[in-house]
């Protein structure tokens, strides 16, 4: 359970990069009055009234133009940044540096393998190297 204090910690935190808390009734409201205007029936210029979804939605797909290999590589590189800036933001907060300590403790006293905590490690050749660990 989170106090009062750890909250209010996280909401800041979550204000400096710009994420918005939604409250939930509200962000419902809005779901409900966007499904309601999907249901009315487009008119695609050139083409007239289309009736049928699936027409409707390839012919809409044709009009949009796909990325380069540049627009694809920027992407990417947003992306990661914004991983990263969620993690540094993530480390910020006592609540997350304390869980990485717990983790840490559970590695070595082997409740715990690193393969299933770290990001892109190879099965194989962690295996050997955890148990070389363990013996020492």
């Amino acid at each position: 359970m989170l106090s009062a204090e750890q909250i209010d910690e996280t909401f800041i935190s979550l204000g400096k990069y710009n994420i918005k808390i939604i409250d939930e009734k509200k962000h419902l409201k809005s779901i409900a009055a966007k499904k309601a205007k999907e249901k009315v029936i487009k008119t695609v210029p050139g083409f007239g009234t289309v009736t049928d979804p699936v027409k409707m939605y390839l012919r809409e797909m044709g009009l949009v133009t796909l990325l380069t290999r540049e627009g694809e590589v920027e992407i990417a590189k947003k992306i990661e940044a914004g991983e990263q800036e969620v993690l540094r933001a993530l480390i910020d907060t006592t609540t997350c540096v304390e869980s990485i300590i717990n983790l840490g403790s559970h590695i070595e006293q082997g409740a715990l393998r690193s393969k299933y905590v770290l990001r892109d490690v190879d099965e194989g050749d962690n295996y050997i190297d955890e148990v070389m660990q363990t013996e020492k």
